[in-house]
């Protein structure tokens, strides 16, 4: 007989907090939020609503920071109020240089897949 018992797993607490933090809003459709990559360090979220607010209507802005140093980390994303919107950012944005830098920016997609 006797079934021995499950080892000590342990969920990391830190881990599971940091997971799906900021809010559960869930309003933003599909390719509203956009991914941009390769930004100066300096850029703050003021700068990534002068550079995409002439593309629409910035419903959001996320600047990542480490969570060691509070440094941030080179990428954000910005969530517009529609994808039209994200798409003409895109097309404006993608690979223009900031500060001797060509920006990266695409669609965010948080399922990972692509629709098309």
């Amino acid at each position: 007989g006797g079934g021995g018992g499950g080892g000590g797993y342990q969920r990391d607490p830190d881990a599971f907090a940091s997971f799906g933090g900021g809010g559960g809003r869930r309003e933003a459709p599909a390719g509203c939020k956009l991914y941009v990559g390769n930004i100066s360090f300096d850029m703050t979220q003021g700068d990534l609503n002068q550079l995409f607010g002439p593309y629409g209507r910035v419903n959001d802005t996320y600047l990542p920071t480490d969570r060691e140093t509070g440094q941030p980390r080179g990428f954000a994303f910005v969530t517009f109020s529609n994808p039209d919107e994200a798409q003409a950012a895109i097309a404006a944005l993608d690979g223009v240089e900031t500060d001797g830098r060509a920006l990266r920016v695409n669609v965010s997609d948080p399922n990972g897949g692509g629709g098309d």
